[in-house]
């Protein structure tokens, strides 16, 4: 059962991804600045990695946790959660998942890692009302460099 939940007048969210996305999948995955915005991302990133990516979701037993973004009008995918940005899409898609997975799906806290260098996602994540808890040095490796994450978390009692 495909569940579609709405984001506003133009976007939904959806439980769905199909081999029907995979050309979307490959076009808004082939971007360097959200490789350089994520861990295990490759870059270029071609329609045999978006393949593998919805064959990972198809056998992973979190796959209901991962979502896509689409347009209303159209059903065109448009992302995964983290490929669009500065159009306050994110604002609003995160707002959304939030209030899903605290008052339906009843989890008390998210949590998210963020490079050092995203900025954005970092006021995303606080226009939202995530809280900064720290900063986890040398986290993660990263283009061959251990570099710092910052950990926002937000808990049901307070959105």
């Amino acid at each position: 059962m495909t569940l579609n939940y709405t984001v506003d007048d133009e976007l939904i969210i959806s439980r769905s991804i199909t081999k029907d996305d995979i050309p979307s999948i490959a076009k808004h995955g082939n971007n360097e600045t959200i490789y350089n915005n994520t861990l295990n991302l490759p870059y270029p990133y071609t329609e045999s990695d978006a393949i593998s990516f919805i064959e990972m979701v198809e056998k992973s037993v979190t796959n209901d946790r991962i979502f896509s973004i689409r347009l209303k009008k159209t059903n065109e995918l448009i992302g995964i959660c983290a490929i669009y940005w500065n159009q306050g899409i994110m604002t609003r898609v995160i707002r959304v998942l939030v209030d899903l997975a605290m008052n339906e799906w009843g989890f008390i806290r998210i949590e998210a890692f963020v490079f050092s260098w995203n900025i954005g996602s970092m006021r995303v994540l606080e226009k939202v009302g995530f809280i900064k808890e720290g900063i986890l040095r040398k986290h993660c490796f990263k283009n061959g460099k251990h570099v710092d994450e910052h950990l926002y978390a937000i808990l049901k009692e307070e959105i």
